[in-house]
């Protein structure tokens, strides 16, 4: 079982090894999810080190969230490109992809 302790250190430990972003709403998730699956506070940080790492994300928590705009952009575009009825759906209700896809992006889909 996982306790709001294990959170908190693998937590804290990120926010050590990357002082310029410590943390950002969603990394609960990715620490959270990798301590459930591992067990282990050490192994579920070296894991979200990893992934973070492996694709970039340090630009998703970041305080501006460039990547996150981008992943809404993309959404959107691809949207439009496969769903245009969907799109145009959107369009005329003002819905942007932003509005239902936070969550999904910024816990890198641990929170679906």
């Amino acid at each position: 079982m996982i306790s709001r302790e294990n959170l908190s250190n693998i937590l804290k430990t990120y926010a050590f090894y990357n002082p310029e972003i410590e943390y950002c709403q969603g990394m609960n998730f990715l620490a959270g999810f990798f301590y459930f699956y591992y067990k282990d506070e050490e192994k579920a940080f070296k894991a979200m080190l990893g992934l973070i790492n492996k694709f970039d994300l340090t630009e998703l928590f970041n305080t501006t969230l460039p990547r996150l705009k981008l992943y809404f952009y993309v959404l959107d575009r691809l949207i439009s490109m496969y769903l245009p009825e969907l799109h145009e759906h959107f369009k005329n209700e003002y819905i942007t992809s932003s509005l239902f896809s936070s969550a999904w992006f910024i816990t890198c889909f641990c929170n679906t």
